[in-house]
């Protein structure tokens, strides 16, 4: 398994505050933009001495970063439907000065009772809308991260975790069911949630050699490793992963 190591000079699609980011239990946070309208997103870094991230580590800024509900989070299952909803109020909304900013699952919430305890499983990604323009989200917590992660078979929301670009080359399929013939893609999502890009995983097999490589492939019929995608993920950026014959796991470089 490749390791990368995480200098801040590999860090130009991203803000981290952290010295080093050597250690296990280094804690930083890092500044993504949204657009208008919908995007996918994961979440960056890990709760501080847990795993995962908790939906109230994610916090939206801006001039268009209001509350009433205007920003949402939302979870979807593998028939790409919403499971939940979370909705950004602040203290405002709930017309008092001693309340907290947050994320609550009912947008009529009168007060920080309702603050949702939602924890993001590593790689587990998300729908974003912002309906008032484009903000930034803050993601804060420890850089601590698996080297694997679980996909369910058919539609799931996953996506770069690490707070560094990651070539798509150095995430692998792994599993009885990650075989190629594009039984497993990836695909990248526009505002109206419609594909600009696609992603195939195939092997060795699929050209009938014992001397490529397997991989990801922009066009599923390519019938050598010439043809082998150098698209990048940005740190947060999430696509759709699509498994078509069962569970699988998505491997991930080492971080140190």
């Amino acid at each position: 398994m490749k390791k990368l190591m995480i200098a801040l000079a590999g860090l130009a699609a991203a803000t981290v505050m952290a010295e080093g980011l050597q250690s296990a239990n280094t804690v930083g946070y890092q500044l993504q933009d949204y657009r208008e309208s919908f995007q996918l997103g994961v979440p960056t870094f890990n709760l501080v001495g847990g795993t995962g991230m908790s939906v109230q580590n994610l916090i939206p800024s801006g001039e268009n970063a209001g509350g009433s509900g205007s920003i949402t989070i939302q979870t979807l299952n593998p028939q790409n439907q919403t499971v939940k909803t979370f909705y950004w109020l602040t203290d405002d909304d709930f017309g008092t000065d001693d309340g907290d900013d947050g994320w609550f699952e009912n947008q009529n919430s009168t007060g920080t009772d309702d603050l949702s305890d939602y924890v993001f499983a590593p790689g587990e990604g998300f729908l974003l809308f912002s309906g008032d323009g484009e903000i930034k989200l803050t993601v804060s917590g420890e850089v601590k991260y698996p080297t694997s992660i679980p996909c369910g078979e058919s539609f799931s929301i996953k996506g770069n975790f690490l707070p560094i670009p990651l070539e798509i080359q150095d995430m692998t399929p792994a599993g009885a069911n990650a075989g190629g013939s594009g039984s497993v893609t990836i695909q990248t999502l526009n505002a109206q949630n419609r594909t600009v890009k696609t992603f195939y995983w195939l092997t060795d097999d699929d050209f009938g050699t014992d001397d490529g490589d397997d991989g990801w492939f922009e066009d599923q019929n390519s019938t050598g490793t010439d043809d082998l995608s150098d698209y990048t993920f940005t740190p947060g950026e999430a696509f759709l992963l699509f498994s078509g014959d069962g569970a699988i796991t998505l491997e991930f470089p080492e971080v140190q």
